[in-house]
């Protein structure tokens, strides 16, 4: 998809299993992923920049009133990830260095060993307790 200057993200969201659809707008030209839980979607959209770098931009959207709040922006060269997302946590990533962050409330963050740095991994709650699963190879 080639994206033009002025170019908008739009996601269309259904909460009636496609019976009508509500228009959420981004200012973001390109839409790069979302990872959706029960109540919570964490979503990627990038800006391509003139000199064909690119800023990115990460937001929670609450999926319950859809509302659509801002988290995080990067150019791409800032080696920024962010994984596994479980609806309230998620992986955070800065040039390798992890941490465990509460997106809901941004003030519980958790630094991770740096050996988790290789290993595939997946992150699963219940009620306070957060355990990280080794994804397994089939």
């Amino acid at each position: 998809m080639d994206s033009q200057i002025g170019d908008q993200t739009v996601i269309l969201i259904s909460k009636d299993r496609g019976k009508s659809y509500q228009e959420l707008t981004l200012p973001e030209q390109e839409m790069r992923w979302i990872d959706t839980s029960n109540d919570y979607s964490l979503v990627e959209a990038q800006n391509r920049l003139p000199d064909n770098s690119k800023k990115i931009s990460q937001y929670l959207l609450d999926n319950n009133n859809l509302k659509l709040v801002k988290i995080d922006e990067y150019t791409s060269d800032a080696k920024i990830n962010y994984e596994n997302f479980n609806g309230k946590y998620v992986i955070y990533s800065n040039r390798g260095n992890l941490k465990l962050i509460n997106l809901l409330n941004r003030e519980e963050e958790y630094p991770l060993p740096d050996d988790l740095n290789n290993q595939p991994f997946y992150l699963t709650s219940q009620d306070n307790i957060l355990t990280l699963h080794k994804k397994s190879d089939h």
